[in-house]
């Protein structure tokens, strides 16, 4: 079956994904990506898709070496980010658009660029001690992981 530019690009995300394409730690935008390939394409539920999202942003985490909140978790930040996508998808026809609802999708792909953020609550920094950049991943930044296997390994 041939796949058009409508079954795979998605408003505000792009082309879907099927798995991260960066060295970094995906954004938001990236996760919604890869939640809409499994959704879309391959035509699964709202839950499985982000449960196997969910799997794959915390393989992407625990090869960075830091620690994860918890998956139940995780899959539900993924379905709020997907419910927040759909109100905004819904009101975003060109006639329909209203100068809050402009504001509202400015702020949500300004948001989509942001560090999608799964820290556990009580990740310290000490494990990475005389590292520069640690303190501001943990904090919404982007950062290699091959940055942060190398302190690992130190």
């Amino acid at each position: 079956m041939v796949k058009t530019r409508q079954d795979t690009e998605i408003n505000f995300v792009g082309d879907t994904s099927e798995h991260f394409c960066s060295r970094k730690l995906p954004s938001r935008k990236e996760v919604l990506r890869v939640f809409f390939h499994h959704k879309k394409l391959l035509k699964q539920t709202i839950r499985y898709s982000s449960t196997r999202t969910a799997e794959k942003v915390i393989a992407f985490w625990n090869e960075a070496g830091i620690p994860v909140g918890n998956k139940r978790d995780i899959i539900k930040k993924i379905e709020r980010l997907n419910e927040k996508w759909l109100k905004l998808n819904m009101n975003s026809r060109p006639k329909a658009k209203s100068k809050a609802q402009f504001f509202k999708e400015l702020a949500f792909k300004d948001d989509l660029e942001d560090l999608f953020d799964i820290a556990h609550v009580r990740a310290s920094t000490s494990n990475f001690e005389n590292s520069e950049g640690v303190e501001e991943e943990i904090e919404g930044r982007f950062c290699c992981i091959v940055y942060f296997s190398k302190i690992q390994c130190s």
